[in-house]
């Protein structure tokens, strides 16, 4: 039997931006954040920015963003060794020691992104972050309800690595998005980063490259809760604690960028027939 070929004639739109155009597409979060650097001016007071705390010497619990979302400490510390000077450090939950060890702020609308949001943050785990730790909690403003969002560190795999997860609530029920397991060594600092389009997509990143993500059909804004915000930790008991440092810790409105370059699908079609004459595919290369 003679199999036959099928080719594919793609091709690629690429247009350079002009410095107007680039300043545009940066305000709307269309080019690469500077996440390798800590946040400063729009980046960290702009509109889309929802909360930042850097936990410098002298601000350790305060918002960098407009929203003055001060943290009060309930077991986590500050800490003079994170990312970029100060940090905020966590240890380990149950069953270690089933008792918080997080920082909070109290419960507020605009901690509940409208629509498309992105969460980030440096992380350090620490040496009790063993293969023997279970689930370690990031942020949590969700718990056991269907309101929010809850950002968890799976316990390690027989590879060495391990899974992040995205719980969200939507109200009627919640959902939850898996990233590919990469490793976490103690004492090595990563740049994680999650974001969501408020159509049910999320995806995941790791020190700028992509992380895999999911999607999540029929589901769209989250669901307002009555839990706080909760850092390194989980809002309540089981508490299983990130035993390990947190740094920039962001929540911005819209889908930011991470990596260094996107490359899109733009094609209508995404089928083709067996054989068809002149089949076409397009895509699009942005230089982020």
């Amino acid at each position: 039997m003679k199999i036959e070929p099928l080719i594919l004639l793609v091709s690629l739109a690429i247009s350079p931006l002009s410095a107007a155009d680039r300043a545009d597409a940066a305000i709307q979060g269309l080019l690469r954040e500077k996440w390798e650097t800590p946040y400063t001016g729009e980046d960290a007071t702009g509109s889309h920015v929802l909360a930042l705390w850097q936990f410098d010497q002298g601000a350790e619990l305060k918002d960098s963003s407009s929203h003055r979302h001060a943290l009060t400490l309930h077991g986590a510390r500050p800490t003079a060794q994170g990312r970029f000077g100060g940090g905020l450090e966590s240890f380990p939950g149950h069953p270690v020691e089933d008792k918080p060890h997080q920082a909070w702020v109290e419960n507020r609308d605009d901690l509940t992104p409208e629509g498309a949001f992105t969460l980030e943050m440096w992380i350090c785990a620490g040496k009790e972050l063993c293969a023997d730790y279970p689930v370690a909690f990031l942020l949590d403003k969700k718990c056991v309800s269907n309101d929010d969002y809850q950002w968890v560190l799976s316990q390690e795999n027989d590879d060495g690595k391990r899974t992040m997860r995205i719980n969200l609530g939507f109200g009627s029920g919640s959902g939850t998005i898996y990233s590919e397991s990469a490793r976490f060594e103690p004492g090595a600092w990563h740049h994680i980063a999650f974001t969501y389009d408020g159509q049910g997509k999320g995806r995941f990143y790791l020190d700028g490259r992509a992380l895999g993500g999911g999607r999540l059909p029929d589901r769209k804004q989250l669901s307002h809760g009555r839990h706080p915000l909760v850092l390194g930790d989980r809002v309540g008991s089981y508490y299983h604690g990130f035993p390990g440092t947190l740094d920039q810790v962001r929540l911005c409105s819209g889908v930011r960028e991470f990596g260094r370059a996107k490359f899109e699908l733009v094609s209508d079609r995404h089928v083709f027939v067996r054989m068809e004459q002149d089949a076409q595919l397009a895509f699009r290369v942005t230089n982020l």
